[in-house]
């Protein structure tokens, strides 16, 4: 039996909230060898990639993302992820597509934001077994517990579960695009 926290298919294991410590793996030793160009490479398909995969698992906290994206923004302008670095672009501009003058980095606080939504509309909708096995947890008459209970997916889907089963009931059509055009 492991103890935690350990990596197991490439995601964190770990019991409770998501903390930066979880992270720190993801640091880069030879970034003093990297242009800014080779750098950004590096944070665009490889460390993003790796972190919207922790996403889709876990709702990470306002915090978390936060440092996160210090850790980004410095590796770039920088080359460490301690080191500040006066930049005069706003980093909202570099998330932007590169048809829209940005970088092409996504915005963890958006993608976050929109997993949470995404797994709260399957756990209202699907029905598949996870969400079963969830709702006979969560759940009394079709309303949430108002009780703690240790489950990392059940905290991120409390807090917009009224307003998506409200949607739900309604019937109202969502649509899903590329998101190009979001305003986060």
């Amino acid at each position: 039996m492991a103890t935690t926290p350990f990596v197991y298919l490439g995601v964190p294991i770990f019991i409770g909230r998501p903390k930066p410590v979880h992270f720190l793996f993801v640091t880069v030793g030879k970034a003093s060898l990297l242009t800014m160009a080779g750098r950004l490479l590096l944070v665009k398909f490889v460390i993003q990639s790796m972190l919207v995969h922790y996403i889709s698992i876990y709702h990470w906290p306002g915090s978390l993302t936060k440092q996160v994206t210090t850790w980004m923004h410095n590796f770039i302008w920088s080359g460490n992820l301690e080191q500040k670095k006066v930049v005069n672009v706003a980093w909202k501009n570099c998330c932007k597509s590169l048809k829209n003058g940005g970088l092409g980095l996504r915005s963890l606080e958006g993608f976050n934001e929109g997993t949470k939504l995404h797994l709260c509309w399957q756990f209202v909708k699907s029905g598949k077994s996870w969400t079963t096995l969830l709702a006979e947890r969560v759940l009394r008459n079709r309303r949430a517990i108002s009780y703690h209970i240790s489950s990392t997916m059940w905290t991120s889907i409390k807090e917009c579960y009224q307003k998506v089963l409200s949607y739900h009931i309604s019937s109202t059509m969502w649509t899903s695009s590329s998101g190009d055009d979001a305003n986060i």
